[in-house]
């Protein structure tokens, strides 16, 4: 019969035989249920908490016990900032991720936008047969005050904050038909993901909002200059796990457009 036990895990304590300086929770059930502290005297981050439930050693912790400065909990990531031009946001950091969403509503430099050096691409290209969008990403590592991105007429920087080394964790794109579109889940490996969902049209509709599901519009851009085009930025409003369905219907016009998703870890 198991027993309620009511332990102190430390950063001197044994947990099947290994000494617990970092403790990986390894399913939503056993998430938070440690507690990180900071030494007051040392600044050094370790391992403190009270676990009061019926358990096996064994399910609460992953691997070998490794030394570590911070907790085994991985950050939660979230958007720090934004801006509608090519400044870089307020507030970003080395190890941000920063993502840039573009369009060219004069199709000045043909089907494609040149992405600023260093910039990975989701993808970028027309939204039909002109009028080209796209989305680039990286990691932040002395950035600019502001970027150059020949061809463009419209420009958001996004910065996403408490992500890992490697953030972009999922990702998929192509073009979209006529009228609302439904982004499916993507597939995950790993919890605690932050969904990002990129939309466009290529034509003169400028609402694009949350049909159905849990989402939120977080920038919303439309010009009229050259050919009307919107691009549109939306993210899940809760932290997506392995195996999540919950799909989001977006409102769009009777134009094509282009369509991204990115699923982003702390």
């Amino acid at each position: 019969m198991a027993d309620v036990l009511q332990k102190v895990i430390s950063d001197k304590d044994f947990v099947n035989g290994a000494c617990i300086t970092t403790a990986t929770p390894l399913s939503n059930t056993t998430k938070n249920r440690l507690a990180q502290k900071i030494n007051d005297n040392t600044g050094i981050g370790s391992i403190s908490g009270i676990l009061d439930t019926r358990f096996d050693d064994s399910t609460y912790y992953s691997g070998d016990a490794t030394a570590s400065g911070g907790g085994g909990e991985s950050s939660l990531p979230s958007i720090r900032s934004t801006t509608d031009t090519t400044n870089l946001p307020t507030g970003t950091v080395d190890g941000d991720l920063v993502i840039i969403m573009a369009m060219d509503s004069f199709n000045s430099g043909g089907n494609t936008i040149t992405a600023p050096a260093g910039f990975s691409t989701l993808f970028n290209g027309s939204m039909g047969t002109n009028r080209p969008y796209a989305v680039f990403y990286k990691v932040a590592s002395s950035e600019p005050s502001s970027y150059t991105i020949a061809d463009a007429t419209e420009v958001s920087v996004i910065t996403i904050q408490d992500v890992a080394a490697s953030p972009v964790h999922a990702t998929d794109a192509g073009t979209i038909g006529t009228f609302n579109y439904t982004f499916t889940p993507l597939t995950l490996t790993k919890n605690n993901c932050l969904i990002l969902y990129f939309c466009s049209e290529g034509n003169d509709n400028s609402l694009q909002d949350v049909a159905s599901g849990p989402a939120t519009r977080q920038i919303h851009r439309f010009t009229s200059s050259g050919n009307d085009r919107t691009m549109t930025l939306f993210t899940m409003d809760d932290l997506q796990d392995v195996g999540y369905t919950d799909e989001v219907v977006i409102t769009r016009g009777s134009y094509a457009g282009r369509f991204g998703k990115m699923a982003i870890v702390g």
